[in-house]
This record gives structure tokens, sequence and C-alpha cells, in this order.
């Protein structure tokens, strides 16, 4: 399937770049880390640290993907 495909390569890019989900509904998802993703046969499962619980994303209902460069989120932590 050519989303999971994108998918994997975005979560497999060295270095690693994190990117936004963006669903048919009008929510987004931050990928931060390629170990707070994976994808399946057809759904992206994606561990959100900040919420605390993990979303299960139909690529049917994917609206768009967009790397962290392409959108102003700092990614540091507040520790910083």
């Amino acid at each position: 399937m050519l989303v999971r495909d994108e998918l994997v390569k975005l979560m497999r890019a060295e270095p690693f770049e994190p990117f936004e989900v963006a669903m048919s509904s009008g929510e987004t998802f931050v990928v931060r880390h390629p170990e707070l993703a994976a994808a399946g046969s057809n759904r992206l499962l994606v561990i959100d640290p900040d919420r605390g619980r993990e979303f299960s994303l139909r690529y049917l209902h994917m609206a768009g993907v967009a790397a962290a460069s392409l959108f102003d989120i700092d990614f540091k932590s507040d520790e910083d």
C-alpha cells in the first residue's frame, strides 16, 4: 500500500525528522520519534506521550502528511 510505504520511509529516515499526520476530521497527530509509531496493514499506530495514550489512524482517513520542517512546532523538551 502506497500510504503505508511512504510512512515507513518517513519512520526509517536517517536522520529521523518528526512529521505530522492530518486526518480527514481535521485532527492532527505528530510522530516525534520512530519508536512512537508502527505501520500496520491498514492503519498507523501513534503513541502520543503528551496525551498519555495511543491512537489508531486508518490510512483511509488520512488527509496528508507533513515533515516537521514545514510547520512551526518546538520539538525540544521543556527542560531545555
